[in-house]
């Protein structure tokens, strides 16, 4: 079967950046399924893997803009603690709210320098090029049914984001338990 949109696909993968640096492999996260054309996966991947087999073997590189986008310099600002609300020392690495741009986004502290913090709020892979090799295991019309996420819940429903239909043989949708409602466990094991 190919992968058409409204696929159903599951995919071995490592992928890294172009100069090797390993980012994530289906070895030790398991297997990705999602459902194709629905925009659960990064839109270069999605594109590239549209017209494959099952079986295929596929090795490509994904521009950043078509991966988590472009580094968005606006999204960097300097703010003191005090602005940030912490109740705590500001330390790099934490993940913090913070209003950039007349919006709250969650926000990387990159740098602290006396009371001057510097948060970030590009995904962390932005500005990245995305080096895949992927192997398309599964094509079905069917959602499969999956037993764990890996994150101690139940089954994961589709992933789908409602792009095709999400729905549990039962007609329920289902649900890992771990927060996301359906439609993806958003555990991070995908």
């Amino acid at each position: 079967m190919t992968v058409t949109k409204e696929k159903y696909v599951t995919i071995a993968y490592n992928f890294s950046t172009p100069e090797g640096y390993l980012l994530g492999t289906s070895d030790r996260q398991g297997p990705l399924t999602f459902c194709a054309g629905s925009g659960d996966i990064i839109t270069g991947l999605d594109s590239r893997l549209a017209g494959a087999e099952e079986g295929q073997v596929l090795d490509f590189v994904i521009p950043a803009a078509e991966a988590y986008g472009v580094r968005d310099e606006s999204l960097v600002a300097q703010l003191t603690a005090a602005e940030l609300g912490l109740a705590a020392e500001p330390k790099i690495g934490y993940r913090v709210e913070a209003q950039i741009g007349g919006r709250w986004r969650s926000a990387l502290i990159s740098d602290v320098e006396g009371e001057k913090v510097t948060v970030d709020a590009n995904h962390p892979l932005a500005g990245v090029d995305l080096h895949f090799k992927t192997t398309v295991l599964t094509v079905s019309d069917e959602a499969p049914v999956q037993e764990s996420c890996g994150c101690g819940g139940g089954g994961c429903g589709s992933g789908c984001g409602g792009g095709c239909d999400s729905q549990g043989a039962e007609g329920s949708t289902e649900s890992c338990g771990c927060g996301s409602g359906g439609g993806g466990c958003g555990c991070g094991g995908h």
